[in-house]
């Protein structure tokens, strides 16, 4: 998300685990978070969703979209390092079959299919007319 730092993540991490030991809490800091979110608007901001899926471990997923343009603008890194077409997100894992299926192993096709990640769906009808016109 454009605007939101690392250090601005780590910031708040670090304050929400320090009030956590402070008050003797024994939750986790995802559950908090989690928590948090429903206690008012001011949790319900982009930071604090953030937050909480770097404090799940998911950090490089939403902190780091340039992987996604660089497995996008070349997607043969993907025969090279198939792990990476796990850690896009799962709308960009669908925009990246539905241009380079080719690339993909079976099994990972079936894999991403299985984990609902991407739909192998193909249209039922053609988009264009059979009989002329636009």
């Amino acid at each position: 998300m454009k605007g939101i730092t690392d250090l601005t993540i780590n910031t708040l991490l670090d304050n929400t685990r320090e009030y956590l030991r402070s008050v003797g809490s024994r939750w986790g800091l995802a559950r908090y978070i989690q928590w948090l979110y429903y206690q008012g608007e001011q949790y319900q901001t982009n930071e604090w969703a953030v937050a909480y899926w770097v404090a799940v471990g998911e950090r490089e997923s939403v902190l780091n979209p340039e992987r996604t343009e660089i497995v996008n603008r070349n997607p043969d890194t993907i025969l090279f390092y198939p792990g990476l077409f796990g850690k896009l997100p799962d709308r960009d894992k669908q925009n990246f079959f539905n241009q380079n299926s080719e690339l993909l192993s079976k099994d990972l096709i079936e894999r991403a299919v299985e984990a609902g990640e991407i739909s192998q769906q193909t249209e039922l009808f053609q988009s264009t007319p059979v009989f002329g016109g636009s």
